[in-house]
């Protein structure tokens, strides 16, 4: 591939040459093409396309420089924390541009159904984005694109808190570049954090803890490029030669919602964590072919160099993963980094012309693609965010499950709900019903761990050939619909293999993979939509089922009934205390319910 590079830009120079200039030829050609070869060595800038077909990656000059992060005084916040990610012109457009309309169910509905305001600042023509780049008066038109794109977003999640955006119109003198995002603020520790020492993007970090953190910042900067011929329209009918602005603006405002990761490359070294050593949540789901977490590299190391190059990342998010045929979800890892793209994209060749096209890396004239698809929007659930707007559900049937859902900061309004008897456990098995088919006690004090509160748990699996269940009848409240409780996941077990459930009069209404991927280090909060069986008295169901290697524990506290998904605090990580393995036998036999 290499010699078909330098033999192309070999008659590129021949050829201009030849037209220039009658002295020397030879010469200056032999030099020249000298020169390209010496380059080519030391810099490592010709990026691999992710198609068959190779394409030079002209945008890597073109990208401004990097921002400088700054970290806070109490450093649990990391200013123009966001590095850059950008959208390019496709280098391999497709024969017949790809149509995705946005999804059937949003069609309907208008402004007021959003579930996420946000808040766009346009640049005034004289001012400049953060990198320095000159901004344009923002044409009308492409206002207009860029609010609808917004609104498919503000439907498709949910956040008490505004989103805020600064928007450029620019021109960058680029011919590849379409547009480009960061620059927005990072958070780790915050109230609400799902997981401890781990930075969110200042958009997911304000959904979670329900206020804007810092009301004076902007969540993300986006800077389009004025120069390319824009479809300004919001039908998703560009023509053949002009880029649709919406799809681009979907795109770059999905890098803001976290859809990208800290992890960095340079001289055949590979580091994360902006220098802080602590990852983004992206990060922790991105594992190589093997399996192996990127963030269990040994941070500025070739070994991670190489894996970020190696054309074999993969993201392992649940929910994702079901969203993708139960595959995990390959992402853009080319042979050669190339800045703004590598890393924070689905993979070109296994997502262009599919459902989930938007997040590649390259989008060309003619097409458009305003639905995120379902790969997109299940990872950003794994990430954090909580599902906004979705397809209503039929009488009867209970909505997706959600984890990691934003606070309801008010603490008194979940005091209405009615308690579910016993589900903090303190008073042991009274109001529930417990099973083990090795005849084990599934509610009690184990020291195993610290209860998320009190002394008293569920422990379910801890065994390999074990089926177990806690069971009570309950009724779901009208008022209050969503089921709560907090797990913890600890697993050396690979996935696919033993699962938790939990079912509502038999009828599984939430599958959870108990799996290492999957291990919480720590309680965390996981909220059921029972919207479906409000003012029924049903059977409720928490069970777990291991296969027969690899041990899978599931620890369950608290269980209660609140009024929305995001009520009550999220603790911060409890340290695992020293203990067995697996749960000591007892001398009481079960009855199998």
């Amino acid at each position: 591939m290499t010699v078909l590079i330098l033999f192309t830009k070999y008659s590129i120079i021949n050829d201009k040459i030849r037209k220039a200039t009658t002295i020397n030829k030879e010469k200056i050609i032999s030099c020249l093409f000298i020169l390209f070869v010496f380059f080519t060595i030391i810099t490592d800038q010709w990026p691999v396309a992710a198609s068959a077909n190779w394409t030079m990656a002209p945008w890597e000059d073109s990208l401004p420089v990097p921002l400088a992060p700054q970290l806070s005084e109490d450093k649990k916040a990391l200013h123009a924390g966001l590095p850059l990610a950008a959208i390019m012109d496709d280098p391999n457009p497709p024969e017949t541009p790809r149509r995705v309309p946005a999804p059937a169910w949003m069609k309907d509905m208008g402004e007021e159904a959003a579930t996420v305001d946000f808040s766009i600042t346009y640049v005034p023509n004289g001012g400049t984005d953060p990198w320095g780049e000159a901004c344009y008066t923002f044409p009308p038109a492409a206002k207009a694109a860029f609010n609808a794109a917004a609104r498919i977003w503000g439907n498709i999640l949910r956040s008490s808190a505004p989103i805020t955006i600064s928007a450029c119109w620019a021109n960058m003198g680029s011919s590849s570049i379409l547009g480009y995002s960061g620059g927005g603020p990072l958070r780790r520790d915050f109230s609400g954090a799902p997981r401890a020492n781990t930075w969110y993007s200042g958009s997911l970090a304000n959904a979670l803890y329900g206020f804007d953190l810092d009301p004076v910042k902007f969540d993300m900067h986006i800077t389009y490029n004025q120069v390319f011929n824009w479809y300004l329209g919001t039908d998703g009918n560009p023509p053949a030669s002009q880029h649709d602005f919406m799809t681009v603006v979907l795109h770059e405002i999905c890098h803001g919602l976290n859809f990208s990761g800290s992890m960095s490359y340079s001289s055949g070294t590979g580091s994360w964590g902006y220098g802080t050593g602590y990852p983004n949540i992206y990060d922790v789901f991105v594992r190589d072919g093997a399996g192996k977490s990127l963030i269990t590299y040994v941070n500025g190391s070739t070994a991670l160099g190489t894996a970020l190059r190696s054309n074999n990342l993969w993201l392992h998010g649940s929910t994702s993963m079901a969203a993708n045929g139960g595959l995990r979800v390959r992402i853009y890892a080319p042979s050669t980094w190339s800045s703004g793209s590598s890393y924070s994209h689905l993979d070109y060749n296994t997502f262009n012309n599919t459902p989930n096209q938007l997040m590649i890396y390259a989008i060309s004239a003619g097409e458009s693609v305003h639905d995120p698809g379902p790969v997109t929007t299940d990872l950003l659930e794994d990430l954090g965010w909580p599902a906004g707007g979705t397809s209503p559900s039929p009488p009867g049937t209970p909505v997706v499950s959600l984890d990691f859902l934003p606070l309801l900061l008010d603490e008194s309004t979940t005091s209405s709900c009615p308690a579910i008897p016993n589900g903090d456990f303190e008073s042991g098995a009274v109001a529930w019903t417990e099973f083990s088919e090795l005849g084990r006690d599934r509610i009690g004090q184990w020291g195993e761990v610290t209860g998320h509160s009190g002394t008293w748990y569920t422990w379910l699996g801890g065994e390999n050939n074990e089926t177990a269940h806690v069971q009570q009848q309950v009724t779901v409240p009208s008022s209050c619909p969503y089921l709560v409780f907090y797990h913890w996941i600890r697993s050396s077990d690979a996935c696919g293999y033993d699962y938790g459930y939990v079912k509502i009069n038999g009828t599984n209404v939430s599958t959870i993979p108990l799996c290492s991927v999957e291990n919480t280090d720590g309680w965390v909060k996981k909220s059921i939509n029972l919207g479906g069986y409000v003012n029924q008295t049903v059977s409720l169901q928490i069970r777990a089922e291991t296969d027969a290697s690899f041990s899978s524990d599931w620890f369950i506290d608290d269980v209660s009934f609140q009024p929305w998904a995001g009520a009550g605090l999220v603790t911060e990580p409890v340290p695992v205390k020293a203990g067995s393995a697996s749960q000591p036998k007892t001398q009481k036999t079960l009855l199998k319910h």
